[in-house]
């Protein structure tokens, strides 16, 4: 089983343990890509009101496990902005092993 434990500060990647084959890193830097030729199926970012107002968001693989929580934003298109700036510089996102 591996853990991939990741913090970036304004957005937190929760550990998530794969029981099944090694991954390996996308150029996402934390959505897996099974080496064999199981069917990928693609991740959602959910948006949402918390309890305390705030707009929020979380990332979710195929799967439905939460991969990743935002910080709380005032406003839904602050939230928004958010997204789009996870999916802009995701994509190749260094991986810096801090462990």
């Amino acid at each position: 089983m591996i853990q991939t434990p990741l913090n970036t500060g304004k957005l937190e990647l929760l550990p998530v343990a794969y029981t099944s084959e090694q991954p390996r890193l996308s150029g996402h830097g934390f959505a897996p890509m099974w080496a064999s030729t199981e069917r990928i199926v693609a991740g959602k970012f959910e948006l949402y009101k918390s309890p305390n107002g705030e707009f929020r968001f979380r990332l979710k693989a195929g799967n439905g496990e939460i991969i990743a929580t935002s910080e709380g934003y005032t406003s839904r298109a602050g939230a928004k902005n958010g997204i789009e700036s996870v999916k802009m510089n995701a994509e190749d996102a260094e991986v810096v092993d801090l462990s």
